[in-house]
């Protein structure tokens, strides 16, 4: 038995109209495809985590309607018989559509060049005004967007000899630019549910209660938007309370990052006595570290580091996975799989070859 881990899937109705508009000879991914076909090669014994970003946005119709593209993710998911998870992610919480023009389609490799030819019948390029700004922001408190068949995050499971603990760290309405105004994170600037990602304090109270239950089993950890990432390589960091957000920006490790409770998080995992291992989401870079708890330092490492380390209590490791839905940054699609013995990496398409 497998835990299979798919994430960044994007699925939304509007990929299987593209799909009849662009020639076939142009190598576009249909994410609704590609999930459909992934699901079939999953054997209804392992258990299937999908990683947030299950949908690209609610509304199904540029302009907003009653049709929801959970529709969509549910008739396709419903496919596979096996036990699954789903965690949440920052696609997950947008109600609108967003405009191709603003935005473009190389995420689903569909080039400017070639999206220009066909936008007309494509669609998704009028401006709407206000719900441009719509289309990227939520606000929870006048339309929650999460249907009632998925179950209340945070949530743990256990799996075999590992504990299963899934955390969400919700929309990231605003986040690039709260990042960029406030990179030391003072709570009173740009702070509101409208402009915040993160861990809030129910999370981070279930993730303390499972660090110190079931200490014989390994802790698997699932975030869409990891605490840090770079898309470069880093030199050897250390991580402490003081200049944390300001060491975090200066080795370019701000990449993606969720923002709230992200310090709170990192300290409760560095204090634990539990064998930990990481598995993020969201950055669509396939990327791992190794944080040594003794010392405090992060470091980049590889997958076959990371397998070797696997039981080790003392090593925090930390691994990336691939999108299935989007061709960007990497232009790599695929997904993970974990047994009690290792993590790999399944590359299903690279599309810049």
């Amino acid at each position: 038995m497998r835990l299979v881990i798919l994430s960044d899937i994007h699925v939304a109705k509007i990929w299987d109209k593209i799909d009849k508009i662009v020639p076939s000879q142009i190598n576009y991914l249909n994410p609704n495809r590609i999930f459909k076909q992934t699901l079939k090669s999953i054997r209804d014994e392992d258990l299937l985590i999908i990683n947030g970003d299950l949908i690209d946005y609610y509304d199904s119709n540029y302009f907003g309607s009653t049709q929801t593209n959970w529709n969509n993710f549910f008739e396709i998911l419903n496919t596979f018989n096996g036990e699954k998870l789903l965690n949440l992610g920052n696609h997950d919480y947008r109600r609108l559509a967003y405009n191709f023009k603003i935005y473009d389609l190389q995420h689903v490799n569909i080039a400017p060049k070639i999206f220009n030819k066909y936008a007309k019948k494509i669609g998704h390029t009028k401006f709407r005004f206000f719900k441009e700004i719509k289309s990227i922001k939520n606000n929870l408190r006048k339309f929650n967007p999460i249907p009632k068949k998925i179950d209340t995050l945070p949530l743990t499971k256990i799996w075999n000899n590992s504990e299963i603990l899934l955390l969400n760290t919700e929309a990231d309405a605003c986040n690039y630019l709260v990042n960029f105004l406030n990179p030391l994170n003072w709570k009173l600037i740009l702070s509101s549910h409208l402009c915040s990602q993160g861990l809030n304090k129910n999370n981070i109270s279930k993730l303390n209660e499972t660090l110190t239950n079931n200490l014989d089993k390994e802790l698997l950890i699932f975030l869409h938007c990891p605490p840090f990432l770079s898309d470069k390589a880093i030199p050897k960091v250390k991580l402490n309370k003081k200049n944390y957000r300001k060491t975090l920006r200066s080795n370019g490790l701000d990449y993606s990052m969720f923002l709230k409770n992200n310090w709170n998080f990192i300290d409760a995992i560095l204090k634990s006595n539990r064998n930990i291992t990481l598995i993020t989401s969201h950055s669509h870079i396939a990327k791992q570290y190794i944080i040594d708890k003794q010392n405090g330092t992060l470091k980049d490492t590889n997958i076959q580091k990371i397998n070797e380390h696997r039981s080790n209590e003392r090593y925090i490791k930390i691994v990336s996975t691939y999108p299935l839905g989007s061709t960007k940054p990497t232009k790599k699609i695929g997904y993970l799989t974990i047994t009690n013995s290792q993590i790999n990496y399944h590359l299903i398409q690279d599309y810049s070859n």
